[in-house]
């Protein structure tokens, strides 16, 4: 006859009940805390100047050191805005921006032979408009604002090594806060610009400013299925085009509002957290599971949200965030990593350095 187990009295019973509480905890795995980060340079500025930031690169030789101690710190991606080093901004005329733009990329693929390169401001013609308010559509189609500079840039090199990835801005507003710049895609314009770009060969990234944008481009061209994945997705706040971000739980709160929105497969998530609460934002997003950040001097002057000091260069904001992001448990792609991850084709070092 089987033997029974002696009833547990007193303290051993209190001890075996709360071994059965412990036990009985299984608190679920965050699978998106598990994917590895991809880290995007933001080196050098779209509207930021000197006189934002005196420390911001625009030579060649600056922008090509700065992205190299940012590779070395993790970046796999660089975003940049050519820009004339006479006058510090990114306006020129189109032959001295495919100038300067080789020049960017060849000093920089000498130093990181594999990083990815992630081209801003491929918009080379204004809309126009007819009778007031209505735009003229062929003005806002891809052939028209886009072809120009893109054309030249996928014949510079193999793999489109010059414009692995093209930014869409799906946007009905102005183009700078307090600016009288106006910026203007249409529906037409947006789906125009993926499906040639797309064409191409090069990979898409969808830069919605604000809600209204990102609700519009995720109806657009991500629901109707014309842009291939992996699309790269942004949520943008506190950058130099985007509603300002606060402090504390309302920035926080906004972001949330961004997430709960996202699709739930084909994307590829950066988030791109600017002004001076960048950090803590994009630490905040690095937790919420996003696949890409995108940091640097474009996107913030100040190094902390509760001090006036200066970004110093762009190698120290990626090593603070890679730092943050293992501390968390999340490892960094290297940028083979993150080739893989948004479909590029490979670049070995001997190939990227004979460009």
């Amino acid at each position: 006859m089987a033997q029974q187990s002696p009833t547990l009295t007193g303290l051993d019973a209190v001890i075996e009940e709360s071994k059965k509480i412990f036990d009985g905890r299984r608190d679920p795995i965050d699978p998106a805390m598990g994917k590895k980060l991809i880290i995007n340079i933001a080196a050098s500025g779209a509207f930021v100047d000197r006189r934002n930031n005196p420390n911001l690169p625009i030579t060649t030789e600056e922008v090509a050191a700065q992205v190299k101690a940012a590779y070395q710190a993790g970046a796999a991606m660089w975003h940049f805005h050519p820009k004339n080093p006479q006058t510090g901004t990114q306006f020129m005329s189109l032959d001295e921006r495919l100038r300067i733009h080789k020049e960017w990329c060849d000093g920089v693929f000498a130093v990181a032979p594999d990083i990815i390169t992630d081209v801003g401001a491929i918009y080379m013609t204004p809309p126009q408009f007819n009778g007031g308010r209505i735009a003229d559509e062929k003005s806002i189609l891809a052939e028209t604002r886009v072809a120009p500079l893109i054309e030249p840039l996928t014949r510079m090199g193999a793999n489109n090594r010059y414009v692995e990835i093209g930014i869409v801005l799906p946007f009905t507003g102005t183009l700078g806060s307090g600016t009288n710049m106006l910026g203007f895609n249409t529906k037409a314009g947006a789906i125009s610009d993926v499906k040639y770009l797309q064409s191409k060969g090069i990979r898409v990234e969808l830069s919605p400013f604000h809600h209204s944008d990102f609700l519009d481009v995720k109806e657009w061209v991500l629901d109707s299925g014309i842009a291939r994945p992996p699309v790269i997705l942004d949520t943008l706040l506190g950058v130099h085009n985007t509603p300002t971000s606060l402090y504390g739980i309302e920035a926080f709160e906004y972001l949330f509002t961004y997430v709960r929105m996202l699709p739930k497969s084909g994307i590829v998530w950066q988030a791109l957290m600017g002004g001076r609460n960048w950090m803590p934002l994009t630490v905040m997003a690095i937790m919420l599971g996003a696949d890409m950040v995108r940091i640097g001097m474009e996107d913030a002057v100040n190094m902390y949200p509760h001090r006036d000091d200066y970004i110093r260069d762009n190698g120290e904001v990626v090593k603070a965030i890679a730092g943050i992001a293992r501390n968390l448990g999340r490892e960094i792609a290297t940028p083979a990593e993150a080739r893989a991850i948004l479909g590029l084709p490979k670049v070995g070092t001997a190939q990227a350095m004979a460009v």
